[in-house]
């Protein structure tokens, strides 16, 4: 919310924000995970899973209840690698690719933009701007750019600029 905040009480008095806003659509969406949010609140304060239930997932063990909703989607899905199998996992991804209505709503609303040029995907669990994927180690094709994006960006969020 703070970053609709911003876009809003500087577009009268910054004209880069302006100019932007004038020519971009943005969309935010403040939480995707309404259900894991608020289990945050209640119950465990760094749980960052679905709500779904274990045996909704094909998983008989007790207490292992949800799904990473960043692992997911289907990009890369069969890799193991960033992700588990195993439903106990904070990393569990699932036992199919968008078995999560969360994700499936997300999936569907970002497919249905018209003209999408760009998916900023901000996690607050851990406070990560994480790029371009969780499933490789590898370098991005255009890491230089997204390295300097970052650096930007966080130079504008601790106002040093």
């Amino acid at each position: 919310m703070w970053v609709a905040n911003e876009l809003v009480s500087s577009y009268e008095i910054d004209s880069t924000v302006a100019d932007v806003m004038n020519k971009v659509d943005i969309y935010l969406i403040p939480v995707s995970n309404p259900d894991g949010y608020e289990f945050t609140w209640t119950t465990d304060r760094m749980w960052s899973k679905t709500r779904s239930k274990a045996t909704n997932n094909g998983c008989t063990l007790p207490n292992c209840d949800g799904v990473d909703p960043n692992r997911n989607w289907d990009d890369h899905w069969e890799d193991d690698e960033g992700s588990s199998t195993q439903c106990c996992s904070d990393l569990f991804k699932g036992p199919t690719p968008f078995s999560e209505v969360e994700v499936r709503n997300q999936k569907e609303f970002v497919m249905n933009i018209p003209n999408i040029k760009a998916y900023i995907d901000v996690h607050a669990y851990s406070q990560y701007w994480m790029y371009p994927y969780g499933w490789t180690q590898a370098a991005a094709k255009d890491a230089a750019f997204l390295i300097h994006f970052n650096k930007a960006r966080l130079c504008i969020l601790r106002n040093e600029c």
